[in-house]
């Protein structure tokens, strides 16, 4: 796993968890380039280090909403008939295993179990 460089300047922003929000609602409304687009920098967020969160708790709150969007659209199947965003979304699914993989003897979101 590499991790993002974040300047410092873009951290408050990157505990916006609402920006989340927005990349999985500009998905939705979208048709490609953009809505790969939109997958793209979901996926840039699991590569975010540590040390660009506030808190433990802003993090798990940002990864929550991510791992919730990535089964919204594994449920529905909204704009997989694209190729693009079919394979961000399998791109996605390694983080979401990456992501698990973090969480390994700590408190992180729960959801793979309604998986």
């Amino acid at each position: 796993e590499t991790a993002l460089a974040v300047p410092l300047s873009w951290r408050k922003d990157l505990n916006n968890a609402k920006l989340i929000d927005l990349l999985w609602s500009l998905y939705a409304d979208s048709q490609p380039p953009q809505s790969n687009r939109a997958l793209e920098l979901l996926l840039l967020y699991t590569s975010v280090p540590r040390s660009s969160y506030e808190s433990q708790e802003s993090r798990v709150d940002i990864q929550k909403r991510y791992l919730e969007g990535v089964r919204t659209v594994l449920e529905t199947g909204q704009g997989l008939h694209h190729a693009d965003n079919y394979h961000m979304l399998c791109r996605m699914l390694g983080s979401v295993r990456d992501l698990s993989s973090l969480y390994a003897g700590e408190e992180g979101p729960q959801l793979h179990d309604s998986w």
